[in-house]
């Protein structure tokens, strides 16, 4: 592991070495000890990325503070595909990469999964970029694709006058032309695992810049999500509701 002029490449940036090594796991396994479960270590492997936590998405934390270079102990899982999270080591609010790792066809096998590449190919020679993979036995390595979308529709159910028919932007980029209320679009893919804008402009808009509300939002990898647009644009002009709940146009996300 690790890069043979580390003066050329980015450092690491919990200070680690990231001199060219080996890395030695005296403890290997070649089959799974418990049979009805696959069983596999991490490695960090991966110079510019710092500590980090890896998950199973809503099964279980694999790692905690994991730094370059470091391993964990042999994992033992059901056969199942998983999601795989990982988050700086202290900020498990914010995922850094997710993957798709299918071990449904590994019962009663082993693996070393390793994380490989650069983080940010562009300070490191344009090398490889990072990734999530895994060693069997056999010789026979495996790539865990990389999840960066989420699926999203969305739903016009704005009752405003004002806002029969509406452009939505997403980021910079029109992403809807002329949305009539109580429409829906299909699902689509949504960058994921970083904060977007979400825009509501007057129908036929010019641009970005005709916005007349917009929304941070930062969606899941891998997950699905509906938003309904809803409310009216100036609720001094309209019933206030009996609840005394907030009629300022919004979106709804589940």
């Amino acid at each position: 592991n690790g890069v043979l002029d580390p003066g050329s490449f980015a450092d690491n940036p919990d200070e680690e070495s990231t001199a060219f090594t080996l890395l030695i796991n005296d403890a290997a396994q070649e089959a799974a000890v418990n049979a009805s479960n696959v069983e596999f270590f991490i490695l960090h492997g991966s110079t510019d990325a710092p500590t980090v936590d890896i998950f199973a998405r809503d099964v279980a934390q694999l790692a905690d503070n994991a730094p370059y270079k470091g391993m964990t102990d042999y994992l033992s899982v059901p056969p199942a595909r998983y999601i795989v999270d990982l988050t700086p080591g202290e900020d498990n609010e914010t995922i850094v990469a997710s993957f798709d790792a299918d071990l449904s066809g590994l019962q009663g096998g082993a693996a070393t999964v390793f994380a490989s590449g650069f983080f940010n190919p562009a300070v490191n020679q344009n090398g490889p970029a990072f990734g999530l993979f895994a060693a069997l036995p056999n010789g026979a390595v495996v790539e865990f694709p990389a999840l960066t979308t989420a699926r999203l529709q969305v739903i016009h159910n704005a009752a405003d006058p004002a806002a029969d028919t509406v452009d939505i932007y997403l980021n910079e980029d029109l992403l809807l032309d002329n949305f009539a209320f109580r429409t829906a679009t299909p699902f689509i893919d949504a960058p994921a695992n970083q904060e977007i804008t979400i825009g509501v402009a007057p129908g036929n808009s010019s641009s970005v810049e005709d916005v007349i509300a917009d929304f941070d939002v930062t969606l899941t990898a891998g997950e699905k999500y509906v938003v309904v647009a809803n409310g009216v644009l100036d609720p001094g002009s309209f019933a206030d509701n009996p609840d005394e709940e907030s009629t300022a146009f919004t979106l709804l996300i589940n």
